[in-house]
């Protein structure tokens, strides 16, 4: 495993830990923003590889354009959010009642986008270690 790989596993591992803390800590508000701090300075102290991830990285056009399940993913998906709004919408219903928390919303903005996201870092650690 070279170095960029280790560097990729390890922002993946603190980015899990970010949401892990958030999500515990989602009820005192200092603890639940305070936990940014560090991880914004790892980010900052480790600006040099993450530019060399993206210049490897597939774009996000790439992704979708390389597999039908992700395009397909995507429009059922979209299709459903648009459906869930047009229900609310024409029911008079407020979706706040549901989505409540942070990690509820987050699951909500998230659902759509995990497929691609997945398939994108599976594809920047395959080309990190075609590099080595």
């Amino acid at each position: 495993m070279n170095y960029y790989r280790r560097k990729l596993i390890e922002s993946w591992i603190v980015i899990l830990a970010l949401l892990a803390v958030v999500s515990m800590y989602q009820d005192n508000a200092f603890i639940a923003r305070g936990v940014f701090v560090p991880v914004a300075i790892y980010f900052i102290m480790n600006a040099r590889v993450f530019k060399h991830f993206q210049r490897s990285a597939p774009s996000p056009k790439q992704v979708i354009e390389g597999s039908s399940t992700i395009q397909k993913w995507c429009i059922a998906a979209v299709g459903l959010q648009i459906l869930v709004a047009f229900s609310f919408l024409l029911s008079g219903g407020n979706l706040g009642d549901y989505l409540t928390g942070p990690a509820s919303l987050f699951v909500a903005i998230l659902f759509p986008l995990a497929p691609p996201i997945f398939i994108n870092q599976k594809e920047l650690y395959r080309r990190l270690g075609e590099q080595a």
